[in-house]
């Protein structure tokens, strides 16, 4: 067996290693520590009345009648392995007690990624995000808004596509 042989079969191990290091690094470290909220006596579903933010710079709606709309956006794009920004506004200065989004991909097990959104005033929820990169390219992901009052639950599912980071 010839060395270059040997030496590509190391550093793919390498390699390896690495993403699978870098990937738990995410998955422990840099997700929302917090642990699920309670879920409330009852969830209620809210339509989207607008898909615009699967391409991640558009913003996307939905809308029920106790709440009025709601706009969640990503201002700056949304890009895995790299923290970006998340937002959402009512339309209506509605109390709220907790707003959560929770991503995930349909069929695959990208682990949690629960994200708790602070006030910003206003009828504003701002945070972070950090997403894990799925090895296999996949770029499909689901964001479950989960609006938090009372003993209810109001949840709305918008499609995103998650990207490499133009930088990167």
């Amino acid at each position: 067996m010839s060395p270059w042989v040997k030496t590509g079969g190391l550093l793919l191990l390498v390699v390896l290693i690495a993403l699978a290091g870098g990937y738990s690094w995410v998955a422990i470290y840099h997700t929302d520590r917090d642990t699920a909220p309670a879920t409330p006596a009852k969830t209620v579903s809210m339509p989207v009345t607008a898909i615009a933010c699967r391409e991640t710079t558009g913003a996307c709606r939905a809308t029920h009648p106790d709440l009025g709309d709601i706009t969640l956006r990503f201002p700056d794009g949304a890009y895995y392995m790299q923290r970006f920004a998340a937002e959402l506004r009512l339309a209506r200065a509605t109390q709220l007690d907790r707003v959560t989004l929770d991503l995930a991909m349909t069929g695959m097990d990208m682990g949690r990624n629960r994200f708790n959104l602070s006030p910003a005033g206003d009828g504003i929820w701002q945070g972070e995000l950090l997403l894990p990169l799925c090895v296999t390219g996949r770029v499909d992901w689901q964001v479950t808004v989960q609006l938090d009052r009372d003993e209810r639950r109001y949840e709305a599912v918008f499609p995103l596509n998650v990207t490499r980071a133009p930088q990167q």
